[in-house]
């Protein structure tokens, strides 16, 4: 393949690395935040990762199910991780106001005992939740599109996205999924 090619796949790669490292320090800083609001490094610890694990999980297998319908597989990664940016400036004011109003009104109404604390590690839960899924979608969605991207852009002079065009047409005209415009069937 051309050195053009190689050098925009490390590019991607590189800029999936740097992705990665943020989705570490976000665990990080959610596992500091909600320790304040569990009262223990523990329990956010374990709740962090737990969710951390399944988000991405679920993000995964959402985008292994729709991966095939999406045309731009690397304009929808740009999209993910600007959600996440998102909400990670969001993240700070929607904690603040989610554990005022829970301190104000929800936990006092709520019985003591079990009540509180299930329902503490249900909206600790629910703020990390979100972005862990898109954190999850990232790798399949840049791996894909550099997998799309590559094996067309020797092809096409206007590189991926009318090479995608084009694999996606191929599919349309009812060839198997695994048909690759440039190598012939599989």
């Amino acid at each position: 393949m051309p050195k053009l090619d190689s050098a925009r796949r490390r590019f991607l790669l590189g800029i999936f690395v740097v992705s990665g490292f943020t989705g570490l320090i976000y665990e990080s800083i959610w596992s500091h935040y909600l320790k304040l609001f569990l009262g223990h490094a523990a329990y956010a610890q374990t709740l962090v990762l737990a969710i951390f694990m399944g988000g991405m999980a679920i993000g995964a297998g959402l985008v292994a199910q729709y991966a095939a319908r999406v045309r731009q597989l690397l304009w929808a990664y740009l999209l993910v991780e600007g959600v996440i940016g998102i909400f990670g400036i969001l993240f700070h004011r929607v904690f603040v106001a989610a554990t005022d109003l829970s301190f104000a009104t929800v936990i006092p109404a709520l019985p003591a005992g079990i009540a509180i604390n299930i329902y503490k590690w249900l909206l600790a839960a629910l703020l990390v939740l979100p972005q862990s899924v898109l954190l999850g979608m990232t790798f399949p969605l840049i791996s894909g599109g550099i997998i799309r991207c590559g094996s067309l852009l020797h092809q096409q002079p206007w590189g991926c996205p009318g090479g995608s065009r084009q694999w996606l047409r191929a599919d349309r005209r009812g060839r198997s999924a695994g048909h690759r415009p440039d190598r012939g069937a599989a």
